[in-house]
């Protein structure tokens, strides 16, 4: 059944783990201190409101996602520099605005790749490729407060391809 709203871009982020044990189970990884480094990369900027422990509050929304384009127009303001529908910001202030319950329950809002991390190792991180990405597509605390919200949401930046943890026990693949 098509979507009735074009703006709309969801998909629901727990499939992404049952790919990721099903890949690791076809390699032959399961079992203990099979698996010893994994490298996590993928499409931003989808935003996955999260709980504490991980599991989603909410479909993730896709970058093609373009409910926020009055947050952005909003962020832009703010920012003093352009800001679009598909970045990170736009997508949790929607969220604010629109679904404050997934809002107030969020602990974290990861994109696709940092969720992935945090089901693996348990450390929530935000990748940024460089700090010009702060002011534009990402975020930064000082604008967060200026719209109203808690910069505690957002994981903290570290540098691409910083190791950002180990496989956790509960991130670990298992035997089927």
């Amino acid at each position: 059944i098509p979507d009735p709203d074009p703006l709309r871009h969801e998909t629901d982020a727990r499939g992404w783990i049952r790919a990721l044990r099903e890949a690791t189970g076809d390699l032959g990884l399961h079992g203990a201190g099979r698996l010893e480094a994994v490298v996590v990369s993928g499409n931003n900027p989808t935003l996955v409101p999260a709980a504490a422990d991980g599991a989603p509050l909410a479909n993730a929304i896709t970058w093609m996602d373009r409910r926020g384009t009055e947050e952005a127009r909003w962020i832009a303001g703010v920012r003093g520099c352009p800001t679009d529908a598909s970045h990170f910001l736009p997508k949790a202030l929607w969220l604010r605005r629109n679904r404050p319950q997934v809002y107030e329950r969020a602990r974290w809002f990861f994109s696709c790749p940092e969720y992935v991390v945090f089901m693996l190792t348990g450390t929530a991180a935000t990748f940024l490729p460089t700090p010009l990405y702060t002011r534009s597509i990402m975020w930064d605390a000082e604008t967060v407060r200026r719209l109203g919200m808690d910069d505690g949401r957002f994981p903290p930046f570290v540098a691409s391809g910083a190791r950002v943890g180990t496989v956790s026990a509960a991130g670990a693949p298992s035997a089927p």
